[in-house]
Parts: structure tokens; C-alpha cells; sequence
């Protein structure tokens, strides 16, 4: 049973072999005002972390705006571009599929991102973060078009790119279980899949073989949490925190921005 010791342990054995374990945060579905917001946002800082929001364009408010810009912690992403289902039943919910022409879906992620750049300035990281965690291949092949070179999903990459010109980094650690309504998945399966990348990470630097740059992502969705939840985030997040081997980093460093 995986343990935030055991985590700690995963770390301490990059910090014995001389190694920065990268990480980073997203959080999901931003665009409004609100306490949750606010709770997040104060987590992040008071951890000295960087919590990227993806920021629903649609749903962007003056008042959200404000306080992201106050908070120096916080970095944008583009989460689609109105977060609607446009999928019939039986398919799973998308915004970014095959259900719409692709001239459709690039036009409003081209409008979402000038929007975000205006909002946000270099604040802003062009990379998206597809609502539901999927994007049809069609239209990730397109969007360095539109100039988006980097799109995150929701599991760890099989390969560094998703499409020609188009890096993946995506995360590894939803502490949210779906199934029946958001509610919190146990520390134990979220901690599992953090020490599983970082582990399989460590591998690769040693070895000097594979994919080990995509740094460890963890995945939240404030709107969506409970009292379990906030616990989980704000205590894992500050563990990570106090770590010598660990430092979080922003999207901007992995992307010619």
C-alpha cells in the first residue's frame, strides 16, 4: 500500500543519485470566481508552487481574471474553449473530437487563445489541455497552425510528441474517482500512480534509455473537491514542496515561448 512515506522515499533515492525530480501542477475547469479558487490558489503559495490553471475561455469572468493575475503562483493554459459536450450518447463526453468540422474547433481554440493572450499576457502558456482529457488525431495534427505546440491529457505520454511539431506533457496523479460522481479516489491509488512515474522516471535517467524528461503531473479540479480532497492536495503538495530533490516547474520551460 503506497504510503506519502513512500513517496518521500521515491524522492530521497533521486536525491541519493544526484537527480531533480521535475513536477507539476493543473487544475482544471478555472474561469470563475469563487472560494475554491481562492483555497488553491493559497495552497500553491504557501507551498511555493506553481499551479497552472486551465482556463475555460467561455466561461472567463472579470473578477476570476483579476485575482489569477494577483496570485504570482499561478501560470494559464487553455482548457478548450466552452467545455460542451458535443458527442451523442455512447461515446463519452467531447469538445475536442470528430463530431464537429475541424475548421469549427481550430477557429474557437484560435479565439480562446487570442482571448487568454489578452487576458493573461506572458502569464499565458499556449498549451491545451482538452476538456475530458481527449482530442481527436485530426485536430491535435493542427493545432501548431494555429500556434499550439504542446497539448497535456490526463496520463502519463507514450510518446514525447502527440503529432509532428506537437509536445505532450501530460500528468500522472488524479486524486478524483469519476465513477458515480467526483469524489475522492484514497490517498493510496493517487500516491501509487505519483511513485509509479517518478520511479519508472528515475529508470530511464540512469539507464540513460527511454522517456524520463516529462516531469510528474499532478491533476485537480477544484471545483470539483471536497474536504478529503483539499486535505490530500495541500498536504501532498506541501511534502513535495519540503523536498531538496523536488522543484516544480512551469510548462513555459519545456516550450520556445
Amino acid at each position: 500500500m503506497a504510503t506519502l512515506s513512500d513517496l518521500i522515499g521515491e524522492l530521497d533515492q533521486w536525491s541519493d543519485a544526484g537527480l531533480e525530480a521535475t513536477l507539476w501542477w493543473r487544475n482544471d475547469d478555472a474561469g470563475t470566481e469563487g472560494p475554491q479558487l481562492d483555497r488553491l490558489l493559497e495552497i500553491a503559495t504557501a507551498a511555493g508552487a506553481i499551479v497552472h490553471l486551465a482556463v475555460i475561455p467561455e466561461h472567463l469572468t472579470e473578477a476570476a481574471r483579476s485575482t489569477m493575475l494577483a496570485a504570482n503562483c499561478a501560470r494559464l493554459l487553455e482548457h478548450g474553449f466552452s467545455h460542451i459536450d458535443y458527442a451523442p450518447p455512447g461515446e463519452g463526453s467531447w469538445e475536442l473530437g470528430s463530431h464537429r468540422p475541424v475548421s469549427v474547433i481550430l477557429g474557437e481554440l484560435a479565439e480562446g487563445k487570442a482571448r487568454l493572450e489578452d487576458a493573461f499576457g506572458d502569464r499565458f502558456i499556449p498549451v491545451v489541455t482538452p476538456p475530458w482529457g481527449r482530442i481527436a488525431p485530426e485536430i491535435a495534427k493542427r493545432l501548431p497552425d494555429i500556434g499550439v505546440h504542446c497539448v497535456s491529457l490526463t496520463t502519463p505520454r507514450a510518446a514525447k510528441y502527440r503529432a509532428p511539431n506537437l509536445l505532450e506533457i501530460s500528468t500522472c496523479c488524479d486524486p478524483i474517482n469519476w465513477r458515480g460522481g467526483a469524489h475522492f479516489a484514497g490517498s493510496e491509488k493517487a500516491i501509487r500512480h505519483f511513485i509509479e512515474h517518478l520511479k519508472q522516471r528515475r529508470r530511464c535517467h540512469l539507464s540513460g534509455t527511454g522517456d524520463g524528461e516529462e516531469p510528474s503531473g499532478l491533476l485537480t479540479h477544484h471545483l470539483d473537491h471536497d474536504g478529503e480532497i483539499w486535505d490530500f492536495v495541500e498536504t501532498l503538495v506541501s511534502a513535495l514542496s519540503g523536498h531538496k530533490a523536488a522543484r516544480w516547474v512551469a510548462l513555459s520551460e519545456f516550450l520556445e515561448v
